[in-house]
């Protein structure tokens, strides 16, 4: 059985809303104070939102960490 991940990415200055889940501040290449088990354990149990601060959508520091968990999760099954 295939689980459905949902790892969204959104500027830090939008609003908030009920559909992003967790809300995890990415201000370098990975969250401060959390473990990648820990985070991998938020996204297994439903959506996480990666927020950062750059003003471009498609090179910001929440791209990087995203693309690896996609990585880590799909190898894991």
């Amino acid at each position: 059985m295939t689980m459905a991940v949902d790892i969204r990415l959104k500027r830090v200055y939008e609003e908030a809303e009920a559909a992003d889940g967790t809300r995890v501040l990415v201000d370098r290449l990975w969250p401060r104070g959390l473990k990648k088990e820990n985070l991998l354990g938020l996204i297994r149990s439903g959506p996480v939102t990666l927020l950062y601060a750059a003003k471009d959508e498609a090179q910001n520091n929440a791209v990087a960490p995203r693309r690896h968990l996609l990585t880590l999760l799909a190898e894991d099954g």
